[in-house]
């Protein structure tokens, strides 16, 4: 008990001493005090009983106060303990795991020193093995476990103990292999052995050796490549930096380096999480000290020379740009990178260019290797802003050829196939971002590396096929080619497969394909390894197999030249090559399965077609082909191979080969027919069963070749195959491929019938079957036994060309499920030929047959409903002969389902629909007019307004609708007992058609759209080619040029009316008029809707440029303009009032433009009239300077003309203008001088006063230049030109596809509508203010004295300087002293301030708001008040307006608040009051830095602005964004990159007020 007092006692006393000698200081002296060292020790150890007090200190090393452990330690260590071994052995884990670091490590070095060093060995050795093997390990202590962490906690501190006092090799290798082993536990583990083993494991081990184990640890850790284990890895690398360095040698330039280092460091660098800018820093730490370390080097500036071929000075530069830009990726916000980019990048690129070419540089040399790694760091960017910015700016590059090729292929390719939308300019006409694209890639392909750009191009599967058109155009460019025949091949048959072609729209297929084999054609080089020309030609006859129908034509020549590239054969030798290959696939020795030597024999037949082989046909071919089916139909024996390919050959070959002839005699012809009928016998049923289930795969071709040449067998087949479908349901699967049989050849051959009603019938009534009994899967096999071979055909692609089954048939039957989609297609198709007969007499039918075949549109699917509506076409006029209840409900189910079908084509989740479907169908909707005029309904006419409405939301519907429409509607309009309803529904119709814009597949600035009538499958219908030249003249030439826009269907209707109103010269038909009358109305409710807008005087009387509003009226006025040149004395009469009323109203200037030119022509034509109305609108002087001008030019127009005619109106039309001579505006007064004074010099008026008004611009020296000037332009003023001619022919569509020169156009098609190139008042606007500003250049402004005393005096000071002593100025030289001192005359505005309420001139408001709702510190506030007040804004949006009876808001706003309309906008209302000013006209701008913000100096501010100004620190909310028309930012160039918010309001603000003043 004594004992333990004594300790205490001691522990008390450490207690004391803690507070002033700390942990460290206090160990040593409590050492001191137990030995005594000359005086007597605090207690005697000898006298303590041993395991009591051992037992003491192990209880107390664990204790939370710091003192405690560190006395008990000291007692312990000086304590003799060697019969406690075994005690501080069980007791050592948990000491060493939870103990205090320094307790700990004291503790380990009492108890290896007490240990041998075999003891400490195989304890060490129990120790590691338990921290490894075990995840909860038990002590000897009551109650104490340890799990893996803890373990592997005690092992680190126990194993620096025993490599301290015995550092053996053998330990060393131990402890690192426990380490490798604790590098791949948890992170737990990991920090332990970072930070505790790991440390004391490198100071005793070789240097060597720990290099090499620490270095295998970092590539383990790092090679996840996901930010947690880079992090992991870069956390071990940078705490043993100097020790790595060395070992990987990043500094050294002998290129001797470990890549482990520079992978990860790159990986680190290019991180792009906001949590990882620790581990950035890491790596730059560690990337800096390699470089640091080499420029420091004795021999660096030779080693860098000789290197890289830079000096220490260009690369030390380089290095410090290359950071900078980095740091500019460490900012979210992207103005920083934006404002940086193209100084650093392009002096980055500069270095870089100048580096070796085509070997590996050092680490310490800023190489293309480090730029990319900062590229994938910013393209990876937390912020898209910064991503899109960087990667549109990679594009730009002209050092492409810098960066690595697997960087490209597999980094940028990538993102530019899948962010190509973001990074196009809507407004790019000139299509500048194309040509930077497309010579980044060309500078890319220097190298040759144009067939890996090609498959990487395919492996990224592009969401957007704009990316593989502009690489395509950069590969068609490529001045070598490094492409092999096979690899082409392979490269094609990817391209033209389903998974690639599906991606594609119809439109752009054909272009794209061209494009692609262009640069097949360019690239494909003779290889040195040909292969076997056999395989050879059978894999270019798969390849060209595969080639969709609807592209074949139009690649002809392609082709053509690459079959003799990939052959690499002259075009006679590789068709004398493919008619061998021909002749080995007829002949019995060939092993080809029969549908893969189908395949083959299509793409030979194709082959020869694109070599246009027809004569090597004839010769070759032919002769075998006869040898091949002689006695065709006697030879059982004969292979299935040889027969097939024999009839597809001379089936297809007839179609694709010779058109107009047979290629064989008439005995071959005989044999092949035999052959078909008894195949096609056995097929429906006539033999064996298995002999149904072996012909069925094959009844196609069977079809093919009836309907080839069916009027010589198809009275043979016909009724075998009527016959087949009258009987009943068949249950067994013979049977039921026997009727898919005889329903696939009536398919072919119905038409033929002698009783087509009969026939007509059968069809009708004839259902699909369904599966058999005994089949379960309806995707399961028709079990044909013999192996057929694979030919693969997507089903989508079966059907998505309707003219391809005449080609290549109706589809193979494989599975049970082909069945019914055969029959189903074979079915409508063989009524729709039947109807189209002349013989057909649909009156055989009845009333109830056609009923049955209206109703059947519900039950059927696309492509059988494009058959369904040739077939219902024919058939109207019978069923809505009589108007009855009935009628009407099938009139409305009709039109509801048709323009269901058509809808499904549109839109998400869109169901894939054939062209001829869509056209078709929409000619069956059109062709129901008469029986909506008949039965007095609308169902019609609301279903084509729906679908116009649905194709300004989805491609191909308004293209499919406009032809049927206008050959329907204009037929009916002039028929001579059209009714007025109808004619009233036909111009609703039309005026929507007028107005109407499609919507296109847009490429970049490019659009793209189907042809209009390809696919139709009837011809002569309302969907066809006539019926669309019958209604619109020259609808080719229009097709061709305005194929690609959106507003092709409006321009054929425009064209159409137009020809329609030439038809009728000098009455104008009453379908124009109604038309007419409906776009007046409908101009006229829009403007005025714009007039009645609340906002007061100072609203805007225009719509925003290119809004809705303004895009109606550009349209209307063009059609207007088109109808009105065809005017009568009764249409002109209704048209002019209008035409005046919207004169006198401003508008956009192009729109304007339309008006003039209208006004002009109908001027000259109805003069009375005109001139009255005219002189009426001149009598009104207090209107807008444009109206006025408006006015003027239609008067100018008639003046240069009767300046040589004459006209008794003449001087009433003079005293109308003459007033305006003096108008203030100079381009109305210049342009009312012109008119005049031309009117005037031919005599027109002897009036004193205005003679003596000639007289003055005769004489006067000013007013003759200014004639001048406008001479031209009037001059070139022609109204010559038809509009309609002058809108379509003399326009110019962009962007534009070539580089030819053009002529100056009179209209411009961008995008989406047509407008003036130059309108008329704009260019004398432009040469009267070019005029002006000569004149004012000409004036000394130094004539104008002030009068202000202080003035005066101090030109009097200035003055008695250049004079003698004494001498005083005269009065005279005061007077215009400005020039000669060279002082400023400062001066207070004269107007005195304005009353808030005032009314009149002086309270005229700039239309300018400022939104300062998100500020809330009150001097910015009050800063803008006087700001806006003194730029005289419309008002100013605070968050509260309370805050203006602050005193510091009044005393920086100096009373400005009293005369500034101030508006409280709280920030939950600032949404609906930023709906509210777009709603009244204002553009709505904010002052942000987004990815598409504009500089300030670079926006052009529209009259009407709303600036909206954002917070302090967080700028303008996010959700705002999205509701402003744009933001602008204001150019920076210090280091500093924000300004004060009233600063910037301020300075925007007064850009605005700037622009508007050079406009006024």
């Amino acid at each position: 008990m004594a004992t333990l007092q004594t300790l205490e006692a001691f522990e008390a006393y450490a207690a004391e001493l803690f507070p002033l000698v700390g942990a460290e200081v206090l160990e040593q002296a409590l050492q001191r005090l137990l030995k005594g060292n000359g005086h007597k020790a605090l207690i005697s150890l000898e006298s303590l009983d041993g395991p009591a007090a051992v037992r003491w200190c192990l209880d107390g090393l664990r204790q939370p106060q710091p003192w405690q452990p560190v006395a008990r330690v000291t007692v312990l260590e000086a304590l003799s303990v060697d019969d406690d071994i075994r005690l501080l052995l069980d007791e050592a884990p948990a000491l060493l795991a939870f103990a205090p670091e320094p307790v700990a490590k004291r503790f380990g070095q009492v108890l290896v020193s007490l240990l041998s060093e075999e003891e400490a060995g195989s304890w060490l050795k129990s120790l590691g093995q338990c921290a490894i093997e075990s995840r909860q390990f038990q002590t000897a202590s009551e109650g104490t476990s340890l799990d893996g962490t803890e373990a592997l906690r005690a092992y680190a501190r126990g194993t620096a103990a025993v490599l301290r006092q015995f550092p053996r090799e053998a330990y060393c290798s131990d402890a690192w292999s426990i380490a490798r082993q604790a590098m791949l536990g948890d992170a737990g583990d990991r920090q332990i052995c970072v930070q505790q083993l790991l440390p004391d494991l490198v100071a005793v081990s070789a240097r060597e050796v720990a290099a090499v184990e620490i270095s295998n640890m970092v590539e383990l850790l790092g090679t996840g490549q996901t930010a947690a284990a880079v992090r992991e890895a870069l956390n071990l690398a940078t705490s043993f930096s100097e020790l790595l360095l060395d070992f990987w040698k990043l500094p050294s330039l002998q290129g001797d380096h470990n890549t482990v280092g520079v992978r990860l460091i790159s990986d680190a660098l290019r991180l792009g999480q906001k949590d990882c800018g620790s581990l950035r820093k890491q790596a730059r730490f560690l990337l800096e000290s390699a470089v640091q370390k080499s420029l420091v080097a004795a021999d660096a500036e030779q080693c860098f020379q000789s290197t890289a071929g830079q000096s220490l000075a260009s690369t030390s530069s380089a290095w410090r740009l290359y950071w900078e830009l980095f740091d500019t990726l460490e900012d979210y916000s992207s103005h920083l990178i934006k404002s940086s980019w193209q100084a650093l990048s392009s002096r980055l690129a500069q270095y870089l260019a100048t580096l070796p070419k085509g070997s590996e540089l050092p680490p310490a040399v800023l190489s293309p290797f480090w730029f990319e790694v900062f590229l994938l760091r910013a393209l990876d960017h937390d912020n898209d802003t910064v991503q899109k910015f960087v990667l549109g700016q990679l594009m730009c590059l002209d050092e492409a050829a810098c960066l690595s090729e697997s960087f490209i292929l597999t980094e940028v390719l990538p993102r530019f196939g899948h962010g190509i939308d973001s990074l196009y300019l809507r407004t790019d006409v000139e299509r500048t971002f194309e040509r930077q694209a497309v010579r980044f890639f060309s500078n890319f392909l220097r190298g040759g590396k144009a067939a890996r750009l090609l498959e990487a191009l395919f492996a990224v599967k592009a969401v957007h096929f704009t990316p593989v058109r502009l690489v395509l155009e950069a590969l068609a460019s490529s001045e070598s080619g490094d492409l092999e025949p096979a690899q082409a091949l392979d490269l094609a048959q990817r391209f033209f497969s389903s998974e690639m072609l599906l991606r594609m729209p119809n439109s752009v297929r054909q272009m794209l394909a061209s494009l692609f084999l262009r640069v097949l054609v360019r690239l494909c080089v003779t290889s040195r390894d040909c292969p076997e020309s056999g395989s050879l030609v059978a894999k270019v006859a798969t390849t060209l197999a595969v080639i969709p129908d609807a592209l074949l034509a139009p690649l002809q020549s392609l082709l053509g030249s690459l079959v003799q590239s990939w052959l690499q054969l002259d075009a006679d030798a590789s068709a004398a090559c493919a008619g061998m290959f021909l002749k080995g696939l007829l002949s019995a020795e060939d092993q080809t399965k029969p549908m893969e030597a189908c395949q083959q024999t299509l793409g030979l037949v194709r082959l020869l077609w694109a070599l246009q082989g027809e004569a090597l046909f004839l010769r070759l071919v032919c002769p075998v082909l006869a040898e091949a089916v002689r006695d065709m139909h006697r030879r059982s024996y004969l292979p299935r191979r040889v027969a097939v390919c024999a009839l597809l050959l001379a089936a297809y070959g007839a179609q694709m080969l010779k058109q107009d002839s047979d290629i064989m005699d008439s005995n071959c012809l005989e044999e092949i027919l035999s052959y078909v009928e008894n195949q096609a016998m056995l097929a429906m049923g006539q033999g064996r069963p298995e002999a149904v289930v072996q012909e069925a795969p094959w009844v196609w071709l069977y079809a093919l070749v009836l309907e080839r040449w069916h009027p010589r067998r198809a009275s043979q087949v016909l009724p075998k195959a009527l016959e087949k479908l009258r009987r009943e349901e068949p249950r067994e699967p013979a049977e039921t491929l026997g009727l898919v049989a005889a329903a696939s050849l009536l398919g072919a051959v119905a038409h033929m019938a002698e009783e087509k009603s009969a026939a007509f019938l059968a069809l009708l009534r004839f259902q699909a079957p369904g599966k058999p009994s005994g089949v379960v899967d309806s995707r399961f096999g028709i079990g044909v036994k013999e192996d057929l071979g694979q030919w693969q055909r997507s089903r989508l692609e079966e059907y998505e060309d309707l003219q391809r089954i005449q080609h290549e048939g109706l589809g193979r039957v494989q599975e049970w499920r082909d069945a019914s989609s055969v029959v189903l297609v074979a079915k409508w198709r063989a009524l729709a030929q039947i109807v189209r007969c002349k013989d057909f007499e649909a009156q055989d039918l009845g009333p109830e047959v056609v009923a049955e075949v209206l109703e059947e549109l519900d039950s059927l699917q696309a492509p059988h409903v494009a058959y369904w509506a040739v077939v219902a076409r024919r058939l109207y006029p019978l069923y809505f002969a009589e108007a009855d209840g009935e009628k009407q409900d099938m009139l409305e189910r009709l039109c509801r389902s048709i323009r269901g079908f058509i809808s499904q084509s549109v839109g998400d989740g869109a169901v894939y629909m054939a062209r001829g479907c869509l056209l078709e169908l929409a000619a069956a909707l059109c062709d129901l007019r008469q029986a909506e005029v008949r039965l007095k309904s609308s169902s019609v006419t609301q279903a084509v307004r729906e679908l116009l409405a649905l194709g300004e939301l989805g491609t191909g519907v308004s293209r499919a609708v406009v032809t049927p429409l206008l050959s329907t509607l204009l037929a009916e309009a002039t028929a001579p007992d059209c009714e007025d309803g109808a004619r009233q529904s036909a111009a609703d119709l039309l005026t929507s058609l007028l107005v109407h814009s499609e919507y296109t597949i847009k490429d970049g600035a490019l659009c793209h759209s189907a042809k209009l009538c390809a696919g139709a499958l009837d011809p002569s219908g309302p969907a066809g080619a006539a019926a669309l030249h019958g209604a619109v003249d020259g609808a080719e030439k229009l097709c061709e040029k305005f194929g690609g826009t959106p507003a092709l269907p409006r321009i054929l209707a425009l064209a159409a009316l137009d020809g329609l109103a030439q038809r009728s010269p000098g009455v104008m038909p009453g379908i124009l008029r109604e038309i007419l009358t409906r776009l007046l109305a409908m101009l006229r409710k829009e403007l005025q809707s714009i007039l009645d807008r609340p906002g007061g005087a100072n609203k805007p009387l225009t719509p925003m440029p290119l809004s809705p509003v303004h895009r109606l009226q550009l349209r209307g006025w063009q059609a207007v303009l088109i109808l009105g040149c065809h005017a009568d004395d009764d249409t002109v009469a209704e048209l002019l009032p209008e035409l005046f009323w919207h004169l006198r109203t401003p508008h956009l200037p192009d729109v304007r433009d339309y008006q003039e030119l209208l006004g002009c022509v109908l001027s000259r034509r109805f003069q009375d009239l005109a001139v009255k109305h005219l002189v009426d609108c001149l009598a009104v002087y207090d209107c807008n300077n444009q109206v006025s001008a408006s006015l003027l030019v239609i008067a100018s127009f008639l003046f240069l003309h009767w300046s040589t005619e004459g006209s008794p109106l003449a001087g009433q039309l003079l005293k109308a203008v003459a007033p305006y001579l003096g108008h203030n505006s100079a381009y109305v007064r210049g342009t009312a001088a012109w008119g005049f004074f031309e009117l005037m010099e031919a005599g027109a008026s002897k009036d004193p006063m205005l003679v003596e008004l000639h007289r003055f611009l005769v004489s006067n020296r000013e007013c003759q230049k200014m004639r001048r000037r406008l001479r031209p332009v009037f001059q070139a003023y022609d109204t010559s030109k038809s509009a309609l001619e002058a809108l379509t022919d003399l326009a110019e569509v962009l962007p534009r596809t070539s580089d030819a020169a053009m002529l100056q156009p009179l209209n411009i098609f961008a995008d989406g509508d047509f407008k003036p190139s130059q309108s008329f008042l704009t260019l004398v606007k432009d040469e009267v203010a070019q005029e002006m500003d000569e004149i004012f250049e000409e004036e000394d402004f130094t004539q104008y004295a002030s009068s202000s005393e202080h003035w005066q005096e101090a030109q009097m000071a200035a003055l008695r300087v250049q004079l003698a002593p004494g001498e005083e100025p005269e009065p005279a030289r005061v007077d215009a002293a400005g020039g000669v001192s060279g002082l400023q005359r400062k001066f207070v505005p004269p107007a005195p301030p304005r009353l808030q309420g005032a009314v009149g001139p002086a309270a005229q408001r700039a239309p300018l708001v400022v939104i300062a709702s998100l500020v809330d510190k009150i001097p910015n506030l009050a800063g803008l008040c006087r700001t806006c007040e003194v730029f005289h804004c419309e008002a100013l949006c605070l968050p509260n307006l309370k805050v203006t009876s602050e005193q510091a808001f009044q005393s920086i706003s100096v009373t400005a608040e009293k005369w500034l309309p101030l508006r409280g906008v709280p920030r939950k209302d600032l949404r609906a009051q930023l709906l509210e000013l777009r709603h009244r006209g204002y553009t709505l701008l904010g002052v942000e830095q987004t990815h598409t913000s504009v500089p300030l100096d670079q926006w052009e501010f529209t009259e009407h602005t709303a600036i909206l100004l954002g917070a302090e620190k967080e700028g303008i909310d996010a959700e705002l964004l999205p509701l402003l028309d744009g933001c602008v930012e204001i150019p920076q160039q210090g280091q500093l990159r924000s300004l004060n918010v009233h600063v910037s309001g301020s300075i925007v603000v007064w850009e605005y007020v700037r622009q508007a003043r050079r406009r006024h």
